[in-house]
């Protein structure tokens, strides 16, 4: 008998895809389809940043981050309203939006945990999927936990369009645990966000965090001399003025949904 599951979608980048506001609720729709479909989940819940634009958290600490936050679009206002429409008259389906100074990952990093917790209610479901194109959210990866893969053209492997990752996919891929992918991404960076690595690259990163772990760990490495034996382009990665603050400022950036549970807490011990 297959495990009951749930489905988290990242609705914002679906309002990304449809190419005109006029047709936003029918492929929004066909998406929500399929994916349901992929993941066989009997409830979606459909995550959308803010209408007029998220992550003012993250642009207040790192101005470029996304493209500077550009003002949202009429047009892109219109498919946001038509995708949220498409998400709500979905058979056993809610929708969530994020406050402005969050993104949807956020949102959907805590749906994940309070699924762990068994805080969140999910009739039963035993497996949640997260359907996203961004692979950050491959942190959030867990046995209970998969990552449905949203790409922009299909391929071998995914001729829907879709793919399946997890975490053993994961850990036979990186060689770490998927909750250190922040910090492989604050080691090596992600360009197309605006975020500059340290200067290790991608085979330096997985190294160094398959060697002793995370941003910390790694720090700790560096002032005890330990990481001589890497080459010069890490140890003068490391050896540049301001490395550390730079390695933790990426690590707050990449990871989703922390400040956000801290608040919830912080309100809840109030």
């Amino acid at each position: 008998m297959a495990a009951v599951s749930g489905l988290v979608v990242d609705g914002t980048h679906l309002v990304h895809r449809s190419r005109r506001a006029e047709d936003a609720k029918g492929h929004v729709s066909e998406w929500l389809h399929l994916l349901r479909h992929t993941a066989g989940a009997q409830r979606t819940v459909a995550v959308f940043d803010a209408k007029r634009g998220g992550a003012k958290m993250r642009r207040t600490r790192h101005p470029t981050y996304k493209g500077k936050g550009k003002r949202t679009s009429h047009a892109f206002a219109k498919a946001w309203d038509a995708a949220r429409k498409a998400a709500i008259e979905m058979p056993s389906s809610s929708v969530m939006v994020a406050e402005q100074k969050w993104e949807a990952d956020d949102l959907i990093a805590n749906l994940c945990r309070n699924f762990q917790r068994g805080q969140e209610e999910w009739h039963g479901a035993q497996l949640l999927y997260v359907a996203s194109a961004d692979s950050d959210m491959q942190q959030l990866l867990r046995p209970e936990v998969a990552w449905i893969q949203m790409q922009s053209r299909p391929t071998a492997d995914a001729p829907r369009c879709v793919k399946i990752v997890t975490w053993e996919d994961f850990s036979r891929q990186f060689g770490f645990q998927p909750e250190l992918y922040p910090d492989y991404l604050a080691l090596k960076g992600k360009p197309e966000v605006g975020v500059s690595g340290l200067g290790v690259g991608s085979k330096g990163a997985k190294k160094l965090i398959r060697a002793y772990g995370g941003i910390e760990t790694i720090l700790d490495a560096a002032r005890r001399g330990e990481l001589k034996g890497w080459g010069s382009h890490v140890q003068n990665a490391f050896a540049k003025d301001g490395a550390q603050e730079q390695a933790r400022y990426n690590l707050a950036l990449f990871l989703a949904g922390k400040e956000l549970e801290t608040e919830f807490r912080n309100v809840e011990n109030m």
